[in-house]
């Protein structure tokens, strides 16, 4: 199921034989959460968790995402990288469109972010079918 979930990215190298995807997809996802002069370094996007690193003329920013359940690996992901790089990372958080977390939790979630030099943000995802 795991890499089920990774060919619904577009990631791996059974990606083409998948009949839905998530969207948004990796690059609209990481400009909605940091805006549309950042891009995806080519070459960058991975898995566990899902992360790339995001270019913005001279910058790079570190951004990995996954659902809400994953929160913890992407904390320790995010969280490794505040050490290396000069941009604070971005984690998103991707609740699909029954998924709701709740107004606790975010508060909760956005705490440890904060306490750890990590920015957060939630993003709506969704399945599609490929046509």
């Amino acid at each position: 199921m795991k890499e089920y979930a990774r060919v619904q990215e577009g990631f791996g190298s059974m990606a083409i034989y998948a009949v839905s995807r998530y969207v948004p997809a990796p690059e609209l996802l990481v400009q909605k959460a940091i805006g549309d002069e950042w891009a995806i370094k080519p070459g960058s996007l991975d898995e566990k968790p899902m992360h790339c690193v995001a270019i913005s003329s001279d910058k790079e920013r570190y951004v990995c995402w996954g659902k809400p359940s994953s929160f913890r690996d992407l904390t320790w992901a995010a969280l490794d990288k505040v050490i290396t790089m000069p941009i604070r990372p971005m984690m998103i958080v991707t609740p699909q469109d029954v998924q709701v977390v709740s107004a606790a939790e975010r508060k909760f979630q956005q705490s440890i972010a904060e306490h750890c030099g990590i920015d957060i943000c939630y993003l709506t995802r969704r399945v599609q079918l490929n046509v």
